[in-house]
Parts: C-alpha cells; sequence; structure tokens
C-alpha cells in the first residue's frame, strides 16, 4: 500500500507518497496541452499504472482534478481513488492521511478478524468512537467461482477499511466523506468486495458482490413513503435503512422514536419520517439510527 504522509509547503498542506517521487499538487498552472499530454502519459505508463486509469487518460484527468482541490499529488490520488461502477472510492489509507491533514487522528482501540473500533481525536479532544463488526457485514465469503473473497482471508483488514470510513464520515468530514455522502448506500456492489476483487485478479461480477437489493417490507414491520422529488441519494439512504429495519423486525415508529431521541440530544430539529431522517442533511442522526439498529 502507498505511505501518506503531510508535508507543509508555503501555502497549504500538501499529501505526498512517502514511497515514490510524486507530481507536485500545488504546481504552477499549466498549459492545456501540458495536462493532456501528462494525463496520456500516465495512461500509458504500463504496469505502475493502476488498471482503472490505464489507457483512461480521462480517469487520469479527474483524479488529477480531485487532488489538486484537495492538496494530493497526482501519482497519490491514482493509487488511492478507484473509479466503481462510475462512481469514486477513495482508500482507507487516504482517508487517514487526509484526516490528519485536518488536525485529526485515528486510534486503533480494538482490531481483530471480528470487530475493529477506533476513537476520533483532535488534539487532546476525543470527538468518538466508531465500531466495525465481522457480524455485521452480510458479505460473501466465497465468489461464485469458489474463491475465498477478501472478507475470508483479510477481515481485519477489511474492518479496519470499514471502520475508517465510518470515522471519517461521522467526525472529520474529509473530501472523501464528502464523495460518500453524495453517492452513500446506492445498493449496488459493495465498494470494498470489488476493490480487494480487482487487486487480487478476481471477477468483479456485481453479481459476485452485490448486496440482495430490498424488497417489500414484510407485514407489520417498517412502511414509509418514498418521496421521489428527494432525489436518488436519499432513495437509495432510505432503501438502505428500510432494509435494515426489516431485518432487525422493527416498526418505523420505533425507528422515528430512536431518530427523535438522536436529534433532540444533538439540539437538531425532529425527524418527521424515515424520508427525512434519509435525507443527507441529516446524515450524522441517520448513522446513529444505523448503529443502533446494527446494535440490537
Amino acid at each position: 500500500m502507498t505511505d501518506l504522509v503531510p508535508t507543509t509547503t508555503t501555502s497549504a498542506p500538501v499529501l505526498r507518497s512517502a514511497r515514490a517521487v510524486t507530481l507536485p499538487a500545488q504546481a504552477p498552472a499549466q498549459p492545456l496541452s501540458e495536462i493532456e499530454r501528462i494525463c496520456n502519459m500516465i495512461a500509458s505508463g504500463g504496469e505502475l499504472t493502476p488498471p482503472a486509469y490505464r489507457g483512461k487518460p480521462g480517469a487520469v484527468l479527474l483524479a488529477k482534478l480531485w487532488g489538486d482541490a484537495n492538496g494530493v499529488d497526482l501519482f497519490t490520488a491514482i493509487q488511492n481513488i478507484s473509479p466503481i461502477e462510475g462512481r469514486p472510492y477513495v482508500s482507507a489509507e487516504m482517508r487517514v492521511a487526509l484526516a490528519v491533514a485536518k488536525g485529526f487522528e485515528f486510534r486503533t482501540i480494538e482490531a481483530t478478524r471480528e470487530v475493529c473500533t477506533l476513537e476520533v481525536w483532535r488534539g487532546s479532544e476525543r470527538l468518538g468512537s466508531v465500531t466495525a463488526r465481522f457480524s455485521d457485514q452480510p458479505r460473501k465469503l466465497k465468489t461464485a467461482k469458489g474463491y475465498d473473497t477478501p472478507w475470508a482471508t483479510h477481515p481485519d483488514d477489511m474492518l479496519f477499511a470499514e471502520a475508517c470510513r465510518k470515522a471519517d464520515r461521522r467526525h472529520v468530514r474529509t473530501a472523501a466523506a464528502l464523495l460518500d455522502t453524495s453517492q452513500d448506500y446506492d445498493v449496488t456492489s459493495d465498494p470494498l468486495m470489488v476493490l480487494a476483487a480487482q487487486g487480487a485478479g478476481l471477477a468483479a461480477d456485481p453479481a459476485e458482490v452485490a448486496e440482495p437489493a430490498p424488497g417489500g417490507a414484510p407485514a407489520g414491520v417498517v412502511d414509509a413513503e418514498i418521496v421521489e422529488d428527494q432525489g436518488d441519494v436519499t432513495g437509495g439512504r432510505l432503501a438502505h435503512l428500510l432494509a435494515k429495519a426489516s431485518a432487525a423486525e422493527l416498526k418505523e415508529a420505533s425507528v422515528l422514536k430512536e431518530a427523535n431521541a438522536r436529534a433532540r440530544a444533538l439540539e437538531r430539529p425532529p425527524v418527521a419520517s424515515l424520508a427525512d431522517l434519509a435525507h443527507p442533511v441529516r446524515a450524522e442522526i441517520y448513522d446513529d439510527v444505523l448503529d443502533w439498529i446494527e446494535g440490537l
């Protein structure tokens, strides 16, 4: 994996790879023709170029734009940003480095093949903790072709990545977390599975790694109206919430009661419905409620 370390320039902190010579993220403005030349060269870089960027200078350019906006050099960006089904996914290593650059620290409290708990600190202030549990991850341990998946061979690494993602979204809110918020819980392939399958040379067929789409809720269990004009983001988050609540056999009233208890504790406006809870502006309460459901 690429070691990422924050360095300081006269203008702004820049994240650079500790293992490689990198292109400067804070370089002077370049002519478009020069940027195009660089992107084409990287796209044809062979084995040193990640598979997702080989032969795709446009994808390299998008990674460069994101890196320039967030103080990340291009080499590090393409090693740690992976396009999955048209969506950017930022690695756990990148999330940690971005958090450190903002003055945050992730402290590992427990890391086993069953559970990973991280505490988030900013200076001497403890902001909170997050936990990822193997039992909460509805992952397949075998592919359709009989290969072991990383959840079977390296569950500790997978749990750490999941915990970093959770800590970032809840407490730090780096640029990586903002990408998560804009696309979160879309019921498609699990990005951790897709990335691991690509790295191991296994098939990354969505049919092998996707979680089953939630069906209708059983009678007496959560029943909420999906408000169409709230967009795809809210719809995907609501679908995920409904699936989790249905699996736990929770009624809508129970979920809303817990959501409003969290809202009062955070001094936020009351939650009117599950669709309201699923809106991205409710991200903190939404995450707390999901944790509560998973802990039942």
